[in-house]
């Protein structure tokens, strides 16, 4: 597992226990405004059978992929690597036009981690498959900082706290495996063999069995997971309440894995978006109308903002997490659509937002019965969205913008060139303004 912040470059994975959340729209705007910011970013799409990130890059899927370099043996891995319509931003495409591309060996799924752990680039950005197969899992704890896309909804919030530990089981027993003790692995499996629902005891009970049979593998897990800082991403939001989810799903990790969960924000669901058409260019790239363009940007701060990633550096004195920053800002965001009114910047007709409130408030209150968790956090805010102060930490305040969840001005400055330099704690984020290349041609080495 790389320890991003111990590290230059930082490895960020994408997944989630359910499909259609927004992962690969998400993870590939991202990358976008990462790239913006002047750091050298990277997109691999590792959801082999179903890779569609290069629709949401608006580039056609013509160009060798991972599936091509794994039936092929004759292709070298940075052959792969593609030049996009926007600067400092390459892309490695999974290619979904091989047939059988999601059935593929353990090794060869280490073999890519291999080849993703050589790059070198400031972000590199993973968009996994939905689910939980083998290979998500791995790729998930290829760092100790992948994002977890949820939707404010209970299948997805059990799903994603699924997918986090069987990610930690399995990688446990990579681990085991590692220090060739067949007799501990063996004893494991018949621990997380349920003999009846919700048998299984928690991880922290797991790993005192592990202690008593081999100490130093105990140790040595124990300091992994120490490590591990998973964040919460919620997307498709329609109420600042439904925050609440992401809260539900750091309870459950907490009391069932001693994990500790950080979460980078929440994303609102806007018709305006849904209903573009296929052809519509990233969202990066769009006029800046659309809240959500606000809300990813924030979202983008605080990563650059954080050149010890998961480490952010949160202004608490202001609030008490990163929970609680997320909530002001989805208050702030909301107060400022109700001010804007309805047309282009509507979430939900009025009927179908309450059902979907009442709908989800039913859905929390049964995972409640199944958890502790925390009071939702309500504190009195004003317009509030966040921004950078003057030493560099991740603070709020009231908006001088109208649009929903617009930053803080901060003073223009040059967008540095690529680099391989770390990313300075104190460096504003300038006012982001995507464009395309002026001749948007993938390397001939990449073609087919």
């Amino acid at each position: 597992m790389i320890i991003n912040q111990n590290e230059r470059r930082k490895i960020i994975s994408f997944g989630g226990g359910k499909g259609g959340t927004g992962k690969s729209l998400l993870a590939s705007n991202i990358a976008i405004l990462l790239a913006s910011q002047g750091r050298k970013v990277i997109l691999v799409d590792l959801d082999l059978g179903a890779s569609n990130a290069h629709t949401y890059l608006d580039i056609k899927n013509q160009y060798i992929g991972i599936a091509n370099w794994q039936t092929s043996g004759q292709i070298a891995f940075e052959e792969l690597i593609q030049e996009t319509p926007y600067t400092n931003l390459y892309f490695i495409s999974g290619d979904v036009l091989v047939p059988g591309a999601a059935n593929y060996l353990e090794s060869e799924r280490l073999t890519i981690i291999e080849q993703i752990q050589k790059l070198s680039y400031d972000y590199i950005l993973l968009d996994l498959p939905s689910g939980g197969p083998p290979h998500a899992l791995g790729y998930f704890m290829i760092s100790n900082s992948g994002i977890m896309v949820i939707e404010p909804e209970l299948p997805s919030i059990l799903n994603s706290f699924n997918f986090i530990k069987s990610s930690i089981y399995q990688r446990i027993e990579e681990i085991i495996a590692n220090n060739n003790h067949q007799e501990l692995l063996n004893h494991l499996h018949s621990i997380l063999g349920e003999e009846s629902p919700n048998s299984t005891p928690l991880l922290a009970g797991i790993l005192e069995e592990i202690d008593k049979i081999e100490s130093t593998v105990a140790s040595q897990i124990r300091d992994e997971l120490s490590s591990l800082t998973p964040f919460i991403l919620l997307n498709k939001v329609c109420t600042p309440n439904e925050l609440g989810s992401a809260q539900k799903l750091r309870a459950l990790i907490r009391k069932n894995l001693a994990i500790e969960c950080e979460c980078l924000g929440g994303v609102y669901f806007e018709l305006a978006l849904y209903n573009q058409r296929e052809e519509a260019p990233p969202l990066a790239l769009r006029d800046s109308e659309l809240g959500i363009i606000n809300q990813l940007e924030r979202i983008c701060q605080k990563i650059l903002l954080s050149p010890d990633f998961p480490i952010m550096p949160l202004d608490l004195e202001h609030y008490k997490d990163s929970f609680e920053l997320a909530d002001i800002e989805l208050q702030g965001d909301y107060q400022a659509y109700q001010a804007m009114g309805e047309g282009d910047f509507s979430l939900l007709e009025k009927e179908e937002l309450l059902a979907t409130i009442q709908s989800q408030k039913e859905q929390l209150e049964q995972l409640e019965s199944h958890t502790s968790s925390d009071a939702l956090i309500t504190p009195e805010t004003a317009q509030m969205a966040s921004h950078i102060n003057n030493q560099g930490r991740i603070s709020n305040s009231p908006p001088t913008a109208e649009r929903p969840g617009t930053a803080s001005p901060q003073p223009a400055t040059k967008a540095p060139p690529p680099s391989s330099a770390k990313p300075q704690s104190n460096a504003n984020v300038t006012n982001t303004n995507v464009t395309k290349k002026s001749s948007p041609t993938p390397s001939d080495n990449a073609r087919k």
